[in-house]
């Protein structure tokens, strides 16, 4: 039901089934499934994460980050329209985002059932809403 409610909201795109399938790679935390903001300043936020092998495609708010973590940068339009260079890596059990592969802007990871998401100064706790297994 989450799954479909942020499906409406969100636009297409992502790994499609692939994602319920391969493995992740090794060091990667599963982020897969739909996440809510319920603690921090970012409270009620909603966003899909797929991850296939070394790919993560996370959708949210209309945008869709997709990364391949240790692959070429993701190019992309940022806050205010200016174009940002992002690398994504597994680094401890978290995806940790690289603003030019240099300075890390933003981690997620798993703390027991729960994400914690940190973007900038914002540090967020989500709530799994729907897994790949239950979709």
């Amino acid at each position: 039901q989450a799954e479909a409610g942020i499906r409406d909201r969100s636009p297409s795109g992502g790994l499609g089934d692939v994602y319920k399938r391969e493995p992740l790679i090794e060091g990667a935390p599963d982020l897969r499934g739909v996440w809510q903001v319920y603690k921090g300043p970012l409270k009620g936020h909603i966003e899909r994460n797929e991850q296939a092998g070394p790919r993560i495609v996370i959708t949210a708010g209309g945008i869709i980050h997709d990364l391949t973590v240790g692959g070429p940068p993701m190019v992309d339009e940022g806050l205010g329209g200016a174009t940002i260079n992002v690398v994504a890596r597994y680094e401890n059990a978290r995806l940790n985002l690289y603003l030019k592969g240099k300075r890390r802007v933003v981690t997620r990871y798993r703390d027991g059932d729960e994400m914690v998401w940190r973007w900038g100064p914002y540090l967020n706790r989500l709530r799994r809403l729907d897994s790949p297994s239950a979709s």
